[in-house]
């Protein structure tokens, strides 16, 4: 069964390779090609999170797949290559490799089943150190990107947390290093069950972000030597990568949603805030919601159907914002 209880995507495609390594993505069509003479279809596309160590592009929120069919949207969904072989900065090429590539390759391979794809009309989607990386595609001024929505987003690695060792379950170098000396992968399936709050301890891949928060120190950290390949004391170059410090007037035009859980036992809530507060600032048209008693992951496995939840959770009137703007 897919991950989730998401349908499969329609194709998959690898969009670039980098030494031998093939990244993919996958792309979900809209159920029936249109048949009313309603123009192309805009795309979504979906960065998934895993504190860029864990999961990948079938890691997708149960309310993606289903609101784009709803409304006629195609849903891309991506993989990049994880650390800690590979960087944030490795991973941010990807992403904007990905969406040159559905520039320019997407609208053909659709249209050969009768799906119109319009490229120039693009929302991006990114949930924890996914919406970073698509925080950091918005940063680029791309024409084609023309909405952005960043789910309980991580925003640095400044922020005190990343500073100090997290109370987390001790986890040996020996449980994770297949994982540090194996070579660079893109993507690895999810190994977490999201169906509890809060969930079992990690397997797999999904426990270097265990290992990486215990070795969290002044001195030594691992959240920037992995993620952003710098040693702490390289202060100018972990905060290049601040996103909330790259929102000033002028230079912000993507009209940005923001949503965090107030009660996020993994990303600070004030991520969000601190967000959501720069694009005030900065003039930017945005949205954002504290989402009340809603930890990490809280719209993974919301149920789309349940019109109630939707409206609590505040997904239906994130993705409203997102379909006026796109």
């Amino acid at each position: 069964m897919p991950a989730l209880g998401n349908r499969p995507p329609n194709f998959s495609a690898v969009y670039k390779t980098v030494n031998d390594l093939p990244i993919p993505l996958d792309v979900f069509l809209p159920p029936t090609p249109p048949s009313d003479g309603s123009g192309p279809a805009p795309i979504v596309f979906y960065i998934h999170g895993g504190c860029l160590v864990a999961s990948d592009s079938s890691d997708i929120p149960r309310f993606l797949p289903v609101f784009c069919a709803r409304d006629s949207y195609v849903l891309v969904s991506v993989n990049y290559r994880l650390a800690p072989q590979a960087h944030l900065a490795d991973a941010f090429q990807d992403v904007r490799d990905a969406l040159v590539w559905c520039e320019k390759e997407l609208p053909a391979l659709a249209g050969v089943g009768g799906w119109r794809v319009d490229p120039a009309r693009v929302a991006l989607v990114g949930d924890s150190i996914g919406a970073w990386l698509a925080l950091l595609i918005g940063n680029e001024r791309l024409p084609f990107v023309r909405v952005l929505a960043a789910l309980y987003p991580m925003t640095n690695l400044t922020d005190e947390q990343y500073k100090h060792p997290a109370p987390v379950p001790p986890t040996p170098r020996a449980a994770v290093a297949a994982y540090i000396e194996g070579p660079c992968v893109s993507g690895w399936v999810n190994d977490i069950d999201y169906s509890l709050d809060p969930p079992p301890p990690p397997t797999g891949r999904s426990l270097m972000v265990n290992y990486m928060a215990q070795e969290g120190k002044p001195r030594i950290s691992l959240w920037t030597q992995w993620i952003i390949g710098a040693e702490p004391d390289q202060v100018t170059e972990i905060e290049k990568w601040d996103v909330r410090k790259m929102i000033t007037p002028g230079t912000w035009s993507v009209p940005t949603a923001v949503m965090h859980g107030d009660s996020d036992k993994y990303i600070s809530p004030t991520n969000g805030a601190e967000l959501a507060s720069a694009l005030h600032r900065a003039g930017v048209k945005s949205f954002y919601r504290s989402v009340l008693k809603a930890n990490h992951w809280f719209d993974i496995l919301a149920d789309p159907a349940d019109a109630a939840l939707m409206d609590a959770l505040s997904i239906t009137p994130m993705w409203n914002f997102l379909r006026e703007n796109l």
